[in-house]
């Protein structure tokens, strides 16, 4: 049977490089402690936002960079994997995200867990109408996709953007197919223009889409956006 000799001085090296790679990552893991630790004991962390996970947030730590005067992100500072996905202090998912002060919370989970928080840096956000679906008496719902503001306009988020099946237009609220509507036209008066109606919204409008609570806390998504008005004259 052939035996495999390894030469001494390689397998040094070997040995070495292994000894060297184990004291950086060794170095690494102290120093990630230390950034957990330092966050635990100030009980506070400023963090970007970067994206959802269900009804939380992942995030990484950041610092202020005088020479860029923005944000950058810390070099073996804590995230989400560290601490555990955060939460928006209202529950709200449909907010902006952003830089955030990041809290331990004194309010705990079902299994006493330690619970982040934050306050959104809106509590809306901005979203494209894609589509829609009839009520009746001139009442729709509405699909929304969100966007984020980019140097151009309204580009999709570089995270999952959060897209919400059933939005409602608050200008509609009181709409009954009669009279005067919530885009102020009479629909009912001698003016109003046979072979006309009001239309849903449409075109890919970018709206702000608020989140509400009902009492059994319920999620309601909204906008507010003038419906329009056409037809063919008879």
């Amino acid at each position: 049977m052939s035996r495999f000799v390894v030469d001494k001085p390689f397998a040094d090296a070997v040995g070495d490089m292994w000894r060297w790679y184990g004291g950086r990552r060794d170095r690494r893991n102290v120093t990630r402690n230390r950034a957990v630790q330092r966050a635990t004991d100030d009980k506070i962390v400023t963090v970007r936002l970067t994206g959802r996970s269900g009804y939380r947030f992942t995030f990484e730590e950041v610092e202020w960079d005088a020479t860029t005067e923005w944000w950058t992100t810390v070099t073996n500072g804590v995230s989400h994997t560290d601490l555990g996905t955060a939460r928006e202090s209202s529950g709200r998912i449909a907010v902006g995200l952003g830089i955030v002060d990041l809290w331990q919370s004194q309010r705990r989970d079902a299994d006493g867990g330690v619970v982040w928080e934050f306050d959104a840096p809106t509590r809306w956000m901005w979203g494209v109408v894609t589509g829609y679906s009839a009520l009746g008496g001139n009442r729709w719902t509405y699909a929304v996709t969100e966007r984020v503001r980019s140097s151009t306009g309204w580009a999709a988020p570089t995270y999952t953007a959060l897209s919400l099946t059933t939005v409602y237009n608050s200008v509609e609220a009181a709409n009954n197919g009669s009279g005067v509507e919530g885009n102020s036209i009479d629909h009912s008066g001698s003016g109003y223009p046979s072979g006309f109606s009001m239309q849903p919204v449409q075109g890919s409008p970018v709206v702000r889409v608020s989140e509400d609570f009902l009492s059994d806390g319920t999620r309601v998504y909204s906008f507010a956006y003038i419906n329009a008005e056409d037809g063919t004259c008879s």
